[in-house]
């Protein structure tokens, strides 16, 4: 997953392969600070094979006044050598009224499987897999397909996160399809 903010990218990747991430740039001031203006931004993505699974791409967000959160996946090919990914964001500059474009890169460099495993923030793993099983209970819900199976899971998923949000959101969810779907992207978005 990618998680856009103050978090740092290496607790956020969550590779295919073993690898251990490291970072070969910053994250812009201007996305690190907080801030009491809002913005419009746009990301994208220049390598193919992101998942991002709480937006859909191209990831748009016209207002942006909070920290924001983008949960997804990405597949990193086998290999020895370190693996660099490349994150574009557009954004008009509330100060000038400019677009402006900053890439960054994340550099993944390969490790010992071991040692890879033991850094492992079981937390984010479980707010990831939350999270792409929210958006498979939407297409399940908008294909009239049987939800029962997948709202289980997703509660037991917030049991073991332990998170409060994330537990009374599930609880709201199984009653009627209208209401869920707007529960569902409620809680995507935030």
């Amino acid at each position: 997953c990618i998680k856009c903010g103050t978090k740092k990218p290496e607790e956020a990747v969550a590779p295919q392969q073993p690898a251990q991430p490291q970072v070969s740039s910053q994250q812009p001031e201007s996305i690190q600070q907080p801030t009491t203006q809002q913005s419009q931004v746009e990301i994208s993505q220049q390598l193919q094979g992101f998942i991002p699974y709480n937006y859909d791409l191209p990831i748009r967000l016209p207002i942006i006044d909070k920290l924001t959160s983008i949960y997804g996946s990405l597949v990193i090919p086998p290999g020895n050598t370190a693996f660099t990914v490349f994150f574009t964001i557009t954004y008009i500059d509330p100060v000038d009224n400019q677009q402006k474009n900053e890439t960054k890169s994340v550099v993944i460099q390969r490790g010992n499987t071991q040692i890879v495993e033991s850094h492992i923030n079981r937390d984010v793993l479980l707010t990831i897999r939350y999270y792409r099983l929210l958006r498979e209970y939407t297409e399940a819900l908008v294909s009239g397909k049987d939800t029962t199976r997948i709202l289980n899971q997703l509660r037991q998923i917030a049991e073991e996160t332990r998170r409060s949000d994330l537990i009374e959101q599930t609880e709201k969810l199984g009653s009627d399809k209208k209401a869920d779907l707007s529960e569902v992207t409620k809680k995507m978005r935030s």
